[in-house]
């Protein structure tokens, strides 16, 4: 039989699923810090809140996912989390920007981050299940692309509302009821067969999902979990304080932060559709890449702006958020295909639920780590300093993949689902 064609439109209505799920974490990066901001003293307690919201939705990640690898309905695996997490998702979202009480915002955002992280792992599982393996990495690129797509229509269009004068609670209605109607797209045309009888079932040893891989695949697996986490950590550190380092630092308006990540995002949306486009890829060699530029790209503008070259230059500042966001696309890209070689067949949930425990761990703890960084040093420069040695960190870690294992588990279908477009 020979190979099968790539369905691009199926693959589209996969990928819509994760503009849904990404399309509130701009606004939230970008304005919620500075909301945070009004109400405590310093940057410590706003990274503590922020960090304090996010852990309670990291294990969830696993959980759901494993939940949805089991789950038996004539409706599919995936789409039940994924509707229902996005409506609560929204109204959480809404929330935060309108309650009073520090107690009830603390609240909100933590309702917000368990219910995102309640259908995050079914949307990534959705693509592994229903794509044939050897489309899976165009189609996670596809995916990247409307992250990509989410986030710089998210920045711009957040940067000219706030420039109007519209309030923010309208920003935060906005993006909810897209993500909400998005989410409601994919699951109107993207239709899983009956998965009743089709459950991924339990490993037949003790160990879980780990006694399930071979030892190179266990060793690969968390070289690239550390990876992810160390490079996701930057990256969350940098957007979350990038917007109180225009205001406090250069002195510019949000609008104009948002605007300046905008064109970081627009930059990961074109990479990723040029990655789409690609064949055959060395998966592990453009992501020692992205990083090494990552690592010199902070590293600049942590000298631009100590001489304070940044201040008199602003195109520089608009010509580096560019190119970081096409390296964060390269990395991210790739570093979900070098994963992938691990994850067993049937346990794509499982899997991408400790994936995501990484990542929401990073999201959790940058907050905070710089926020006492920054409170240490007294400079929001330090951010790109700081962001710099995560990166290396996670050079070094990254040495450590062991690049002869080409063999995949996923070479076989992990479910017998299909997905029918309308």
């Amino acid at each position: 039989m020979g190979e099968l064609k790539f369905d691009a439109k199926k693959s589209f209505f996969i990928a819509l699923a994760s503009f849904s799920n990404c399309i509130t974490a701009p606004l939230f990066k970008v304005f919620m810090p500075l909301l945070l901001a009004q109400r405590f003293e310093n940057t410590s307690q706003v990274g503590a809140l922020l960090t304090i919201s996010n852990l309670f939705s990291i294990l969830f990640h696993p959980l759901i996912g494993n939940l949805s690898d089991n789950t038996q309905s004539k409706f599919g695996r995936r789409r039940i989390y994924i509707l229902c997490g996005a409506v609560l998702c929204g109204a959480a979202f809404v929330l935060t920007s309108v309650v009073k009480p520090v107690w009830l915002m603390a609240l909100m955002l933590t309702l917000y981050n368990i219910t995102v992280a309640a259908w995050r792992s079914p949307v990534s599982a959705l693509m592994v299940d229903c794509m044939p393996p050897q489309h899976v990495s165009r189609t996670n690129a596809m995916s990247s692309a409307m992250i990509g797509a989410s986030s710089t229509f998210a920045y711009f269009f957040s940067s000219g509302i706030s420039n109007a004068g519209i309030s923010t609670s309208t920003v935060f209605l906005a993006g909810a009821l897209i993500m909400i109607a998005t989410a409601l797209l994919t699951c109107l045309f993207v239709q899983e067969s009956d998965s009743r009888g089709k459950t991924a079932g339990k490993p037949s040893k003790r160990g879980g999902l780990f006694a399930m891989m071979a030892p190179v695949h266990k060793r690969n697996f968390m070289v690239m979990l550390i990876v992810i986490f160390l490079g996701f950590t930057a990256q969350t550190a940098y957007e979350y304080y990038f917007s109180m380092y225009t205001v406090y630092v250069l002195r510019i308006s949000t609008g104009s932060a948002a605007l300046y990540l905008g064109m970081g995002t627009l930059a990961f949306l074109l990479f990723s559709i040029v990655s789409g486009l690609c064949q055959q890829v060395n998966h592990l060699y453009l992501m020692k890449a992205a990083v090494i530029a990552a690592i010199s790209l902070h590293i600049l503008l942590f000298w631009f702006n100590s001489k304070g070259i940044i201040l008199q230059r602003l195109w520089l500042l608009a010509l580096i958020c560019t190119a970081l966001g096409m390296f964060w696309g390269c990395f991210t890209i790739n570093a979900l295909p070098l994963l992938l070689r691990s994850i067993p067949a049937g346990r794509a949930g499982n899997s991408m639920g400790y994936f995501f425990v990484c990542t929401g761990s990073a999201m959790a703890l940058a907050p905070l780590l710089f926020g006492i960084v920054r409170d240490m040093t007294g400079s929001y420069i330090t951010l790109f300093l700081f962001a710099a040695i995560l990166w290396l960190a996670a050079f070094f870690v990254l040495l450590l993949f062991n690049h002869r294992d080409n063999g995949s588990p996923l070479s076989k279908k992990s479910l017998n689902s299909k997905v029918v477009t309308k």
